[in-house]
Parts: C-alpha cells; structure tokens; sequence
C-alpha cells in the first residue's frame, strides 16, 4: 500500500476513527473525575543522617546491612509503635529510601511526604528506631553473653574450692599435682573474669552511630513530563491518542479487508476493464424508483452511465447507430403493447445483445440495466430491455409499467407465435422499450434454456439498437449461466464494499468456462473515483437547474425499492 491508499482506508473508515476518538475523550473525562483537576500536589522529602565517626568504635561496620534493616522487619513496626500508625508498616517503609555512602561512613535515611513535618518525622523516627533497635538486640546479646561467662565463673569457683578440700587432705605425694590443677584453674578464672569485666564495660557503650536528625524539609522537583492536571488538556489528550488509536486499528483491518472498492481491485480479480464507476449516492438523496440518467442527466452518475454507454459498443466492436428518425419518446400511457404502438421489427438491422449480471443479489444490476437503457433513449437510440430475472424482478417498477403479464407466460404460451409480439412496452423515457418478466414462475430454468427464449432474442433483435438483457445473480442462480450463450456481450456489475474478491473471482471463472464474452465490468457505488470535488458540486448546481427546466422522468409506483446502492 502507498500513502495515498492509507488516506483512503481512513477516509473509507471514518466511522471507526470517530468512534475510537469518542471513546478515548470519554475515557479522559471519566479518568478526569476519579483525579480532580488542579495543581499538581507538593512533595517533601526529610533526610535524617547516621555518622560512623572516623576512629570511633563501632560494633557496626557494614553500612548495607543497616540499610536492609530499616525498611524490614522490627524495625518499621517500631516506627509504627511510636507514631501510633494504625495501618500496615510495610506502608510507611514504602515511604522510606535509605542510602550508603560507604567511603564517608554515611548511611542517609531519606523520608518522601506531601507534608514536610511528617516527612521530618518519618525521617527522624526511622533513624531512631533503627539505633534502638540495634541496641536492644545488642543488649541482647551481650546479656546472654553475661550469663553464659557468670555460669562458666561459677563453675570454676566451685572446681577451684574442690580442690582446696582435696589438697588439705591430699598426702605428700598427691599435693604437687593438685596445686597445679589448682592454679590452672585460677588462671582459667582470670581470663574468664577478665571478659566478663569487658563485656561489662561494653553495656555502657554505645552503638557507634552518630543521628544527625533531619530538621526540615525540602520540597522535590517533579521534573520531566508531568500528567496535565485540567480538564480540557486530558481530553484533548485523550482525543489525539484515540485518533492515532483509531488511524492504527482502520489499518489493520484493512489489511485483511478482501472487499473491491476500487477500479484496480476491480480489474484485477474480474481480469476485464471496468468501463464505468458508479459514484455513491447517500440514502437520504437515493429515490427507490427513479432513473437518475433521466431524472438528473448532468449528475456524476448519469454521466459515469454516459460514459458506460459510450464504451459499451466500443468493446463489442461496433457502436449502435442511431434511430434514423430520432423518435423514440413514449407516448405519456403507462403501458402500450407493440402493434397499438406501431413498433415495427423489421425496418432495422439486428441489435447488439448484451446480458447483464452480478455475482451475488444487491449489487446493482437492474438499477445499471435501467440507467443505460434511459441513456441510450435519450441519446436517439432505440433500446430494448429485456427482463429475464424471473424470480425477483424489479426492472418494471423502475420503468413505471406493470408486471402482467410478462415474459415468462410468453414463454410458456408462445407456440409457434413470436415471443415478444403482446407484451412489449414503450416506457416514459424517450426510445426504451420493456418486456417485463412477470409473476415469478415456478421454475425459471426450463423456460430460459428452452428454444423459445432462443427466438425472443432474435425477435428482440429486430426491435431496437441495443438489446439490454436484466438477468439473476450468477452465483446464486443458474439462470443466467444458460442465456452467457446466446448473448453478444456480457457486461459485470460489482458493488464497491460489498463483492469480495473471492465471489468476484469465482464470477469470473464461470464466465471463462462457458465461453461468455465478457467485454467490462461497472463498479457500482464507487466512493473513491478520483475526480475533483468541485466536479461533482458544479454537476450538483447545473443538474438541479436543468431538472427543473422539464427534462423528462420516469413515472414512480411510490415505495418500491431500487435494486443498488448509488
């Protein structure tokens, strides 16, 4: 895909990216109300200092483990204890960010609030409880130290005494060797009690750290990018990001949209040229009943079938000629059947015959067969439309002229007799001729591939310049798979957005095997005809003004429904 085809997938999926920005500035107002707008709120941060003095004794040398300890364990718990906190302590440890300076000796309890005295006395709090804490368990140690010496003392006392008793009652002989257990064990006790003392001495010490208490606090600098806090800013930003969330999702889905929508897609999955675009008309300007190349013959569409009209004969060979006397126009009756009307088969050489199709229902094709049809009249040229869609015809209703009977009873009926002769209408736009279909027969197929319908095209010959066949849905039905034969041209209507390359694919691959000359295709509800804007406004203006000056428009029968979307 180029960049051009990018802008058209957004523009073809506006809705899309409109709703993604919908939802997006929602989103941003909702998320506006849970965090009020405002300016964004203060933070404070106190920082209290531990010292370890430079030829001071310490007991605590590694600076790391202090710092473990002041976010864990007893240690927050007894910041909690002290400031009455009534929530968890792993909360106000959250609060918390000690760090080392191990070449100073400096451990830096650093506490972060929306409030400087509470953060001056979490900071200060943290670091006291931290020296406490060590001191407990330092008490701790040292008393259990305590009595493990004094049982150790005790014990030699009452050894050492125990000799003193044997010695006085010892011989001679025994005195010597007693005297010296004696006196190893009074050496013994002197150690003993000489660690006993420093161990004494020791409880009067201190842990080696020195607070420095923080005594005020500071406040930080948010730096960077900050969330905007109004109203109006975060859903401006909400906007814009939908949008380029919508742009991203529209992509995507475009990647694996197999739908034609232009005149490339078109060509390449049909392997014909397509020789007109349809452009798009808007539901609210579409009349179900009406024939836009007569009601509005300088619209974009009536022009785009203009140029269908005048490509058509060119790919088949030959163009139509003209009438020779120009007079085509209905004589304002609904209805006329063809020997009231004085149509005559044989004062003009057979007509080109040309079939009509889609792939699939909805796509258009009567609505092209009608619009042609009232092109060529207009244009001086005699034009016979054939209705052979016999299960849901819709082209009398375009052309304003009943339904019965039709061309299917002539086909049942016409033994022998021309096929055409009874029920062949001149309609109101200038030069068309209609042989409607009729009530819907049981089964269509026996009737389309019988002799008769043979004949009747024949006979349809003789009666116009053009003879334009309005047949089924080639993939839905087999009716128009029998009449691909008997045809001069076969002409495919696509409808951009809904064929999908495969069924157009498939279309094609019908059309190879039975032989059909396909010579175009029309892309119908075409939305991205590269033509100018200001084209399509000048049409709109001068159309309006030549309407309204007369041009001639078919009689509608009120409510039915257009077969296309244009």
């Amino acid at each position: 895909m180029n960049p051009r085809d990018y802008v058209r997938a957004v523009r073809r999926r506006w809705a899309d990216v409109a709703l993604a920005v919908a939802v997006s500035v929602a989103a941003g107002w909702a998320i506006t109300e849970v965090a009020p707008p405002g300016p964004p709120p203060k933070t404070y941060r106190a920082t209290a200092v531990l010292v370890n003095p430079v030829g001071a004794p310490t007991v605590y040398t590694n600076l790391e483990t202090l710092a473990a300890l002041t976010t864990v364990g007893r240690v927050p718990e007894r910041v909690a204890r002290e400031l009455r906190y009534q929530g968890d302590p792993s909360e106000l440890a959250a609060l918390i960010r000690p760090s080392v300076d191990r070449e100073a000796g400096v451990l830096r309890i650093t506490a972060t609030d929306d409030q400087a005295a509470r953060a001056v006395r979490l900071a200060n709090a943290f670091a006291r409880e931290l020296l406490g804490f060590l001191g407990d368990e330092r008490a701790r140690d040292l008393a259990e130290q305590g009595r493990s010496l004094t049982e150790r003392l005790e014990a030699l006392e009452a050894e050492i005494r125990d000799l003193d008793r044997r010695i006085a009652a010892a011989a001679s002989g025994e005195v010597t060797l007693l005297q010296a257990q004696r006196d190893a064990k009074v050496r013994q006790y002197g150690l003993l009690y000489e660690s006993y003392q420093q161990l004494a001495a020791s409880l009067t010490q201190r842990v080696g750290l020195q607070l420095i208490e923080a005594t005020a606090a500071r406040p930080v600098s948010t730096g960077g990018i900050q969330a905007p806090r109004s109203r109006e800013a975060r859903v401006v930003i909400a906007g814009l990001l939908g949008l380029v969330a919508g742009v991203v999702l529209v992509l995507f889905l475009d990647r694996f949209d197999t739908k034609i929508r232009t005149r490339r897609d078109a060509e390449e999955r049909l392997g014909v040229p397509v020789l007109a675009e349809i452009p798009h008309r808007g539901r609210m300007k579409r009349r179900s009943d009406e024939v836009i190349a007569a009601r509005e013959p300088r619209s974009p569409a009536a022009d785009a079938f203009a140029m269908l009209a005048t490509l058509l004969p060119l790919r088949m060979g030959a163009g139509p000629a003209a009438s020779p006397d120009g007079d085509g126009a209905g004589n304002g009756e609904v209805v006329a059947p063809a020997e009231a009307a004085g149509i005559d088969a044989g004062e003009r050489p057979p007509a080109k015959v040309v079939l009509v199709t889609s792939p699939g229902p909805g796509e258009g094709k009567t609505t092209v067969v009608a619009n042609l049809a009232a092109t060529y009249g207009m244009r001086g040229q005699r034009c016979l439309v054939l209705s052979c869609d016999l299960r849901h015809p819709k082209v009398h209703r375009l052309f304003g002229v009943p339904n019965a009977p039709g061309f299917a009873e002539d086909l049942r009926n016409a033994d022998g007799r021309p096929v055409l002769r009874w029920n062949l209408y001149k309609a109101q736009v200038p030069g068309v001729l209609v042989v409607p279909s009729g009530p819907p027969p049981p089964d269509p197929g026996p009737l389309l591939s019988s002799p008769r319908m043979r004949r009747a095209i024949e006979e349809a010959r003789g009666y116009a310049d053009v003879v334009l066949i309005d047949t089924a849905p080639l993939l839905t039905t087999s009716d128009a798979a029998a009449l691909l034969p008997l045809v001069d041209a076969v002409l495919l209507v696509v409808r951009a957005g809904r064929t999908t390359a495969e069924v157009a694919e498939r279309t094609a691959q019908i059309c190879a095997r039975v032989g059909a000359r396909v010579v175009g295709a029309v892309l119908n509800a075409a939305t991205e005809i590269p033509v100018p804007r200001y084209y399509y406004t000048y049409y709109r203006r001068t159309s309006r003004k030549v309407r309204d000056g007369g041009i001639p428009h078919l009689a509608r029968q009120g409510g039915a429904r257009q077969d296309g979307g244009w």
